[in-house]
């Protein structure tokens, strides 16, 4: 899998000169940018004594030994706030009336 930089994402959500890039992967990389930026507002933990998931404001593994954690194969999971979409640079302009016969001709 290949990791993208932020700089290189934010080329593909903000920069026009970039070829290939249509306005779906430009709203990909910037969902992707907002996401990168957050922090877990809450922690989930899961063990194998508890039927139900506990949670916590703080990270709280430091709390257990790896002894107890590997025992109780303790497991916490990040939770994040639903991210807010980044705004659009310019809107998209949309034509009133297609031309039917030329979008035939593409899709045959």
């Amino acid at each position: 899998m290949t990791q993208l930089s932020r700089e290189r994402l934010e080329q593909y959500a903000f920069d026009d000169r970039m070829c290939n890039v249509n306005d779906e992967i430009r709203e990909m990389a910037r969902r992707l940018l907002a996401v990168e930026g957050q922090e877990p507002v809450a922690y989930m933990y899961r063990d194998k004594l508890h039927a139900d998931a506990r949670f916590s404001l703080e990270p709280r593994f430091g709390n257990w030994s790896p002894e107890d954690i590997n025992e109780y194969e303790i497991t916490e999971t990040k939770l994040y706030a639903a991210p807010q979409p980044a705004p659009l640079a310019q809107p998209v302009q949309v034509p009133d009336e297609c031309d039917y016969d030329v979008i035939r001709s593409v899709v045959r």
